[in-house]
């Protein structure tokens, strides 16, 4: 019995220490587990500063584009603005210049 005692506790001996070594251990399963989540982590993180957060990144250009979206739509109001005037100042001419035409064909006729 003495031996069969003894076989056991050596057994889990061992379990005990592969379960230490392979597993808790500073080369273990878990640690090498916490230090790929650690760096993939890190990867995610830093890929989101720069890509996302950064002075190139998404914000940033969608910054940008909506700046320049601004500016082209300013430009385009004042551009329609002043096409308002030319036609403005167009028709006014024309309907002058008829209204002139008008008058003196009314004043050909009357004399």
């Amino acid at each position: 019995m003495t031996d069969v005692t003894s076989a056991i506790d050596s057994s889990f001996k061992t379990i005990e220490d592969g379960i230490t070594q392979n597993l808790l251990g500073p080369n273990g399963a878990l640690t090498k587990a916490t230090n790929a989540v650690d760096q993939n982590y890190s990867t995610i993180k830093n890929g989101i500063n720069n890509n996302v957060f950064g002075s190139t990144g998404l914000l940033s250009k969608s910054r940008y584009i909506m700046n320049y979206a601004n500016s082209i739509g300013i430009d385009v109001g004042n551009d329609i603005y002043a096409g308002k005037l030319i036609l403005q100042n167009g028709i006014r001419k024309t309907t002058g210049d008829i209204e002139t035409t008008l008058d003196n064909t009314g004043q050909a006729e009357n004399q």
